[in-house]
């Protein structure tokens, strides 16, 4: 019995200090499906055009907007009794 692969989608617009973005990127690599990102951009925030800094950040945190396409793939198993 084979297994398909399932593929979920999602846009994610981010915006916050770098650190914590770099940190949900390597959260993602660390989940058990297979993620890929595209249509990476990512540029600097100036303080006049950024939303009301979070609690702890500082000018050594600088804020970034992340824009990507977030793919996820992941395996369906196979009904009991299925044939292929």
């Amino acid at each position: 019995m084979a297994a398909q692969i399932e593929k979920h989608s999602a846009l994610f617009i981010l915006q916050g200090p770098f650190p914590r973005l770099v940190r949900f990127l390597q959260q993602l690599e660390q989940l058990q499906v297979m993620v890929l990102a595209s249509d990476v951009e990512l540029e600097a925030v100036s303080p006049a055009t950024a939303a009301p800094a979070p609690a702890g950040a500082t000018a050594a945190n600088p804020q970034a907007k992340l824009r990507l396409r977030f793919s996820a793939y992941g395996r369906i198993p196979a009904a009991a009794g299925s044939r292929p």
